[in-house]
C-alpha cells in the first residue's frame, strides 16, 4: 500500500514541478535524448548533463532554485 501511495504521491509532485516550470516560468520543455554507448563516449565530457536537465555548471541563483526543488521533492 506505501509503495503504491509513494508512486501516486511522487506523480503528483512532478506533475505539479512540470507546472510550475512550464507554465508560471515558461520553461521550455526538454525531450530526453536516448544516446548509443559510442555516441556517449563521443560527447564533451564538461558538456555532459547531470541525471536530469539540470546543467553541471549552475549560477547562484539556479542552483538554490534546484535545491529547493528538490528538497520539496523529497521531502526534506
Amino acid at each position: 500500500m506505501r509503495d503504491l501511495f509513494d508512486k501516486e504521491f511522487q506523480k503528483e509532485m512532478d506533475d505539479f514541478f512540470d507546472y510550475i516550470d512550464h507554465e508560471v516560468l515558461g520553461r521550455e520543455k526538454t525531450e530526453p535524448v536516448i544516446l548509443t554507448r559510442d555516441e556517449a563516449d563521443e560527447l564533451d565530457k564538461d558538456k555532459i548533463l547531470v541525471h536530469t536537465d539540470t546543467p553541471v555548471n549552475l549560477t547562484e541563483e539556479e542552483a538554490k532554485y534546484w535545491e529547493m526543488k528538490a528538497e520539496i521533492h523529497n521531502g526534506i
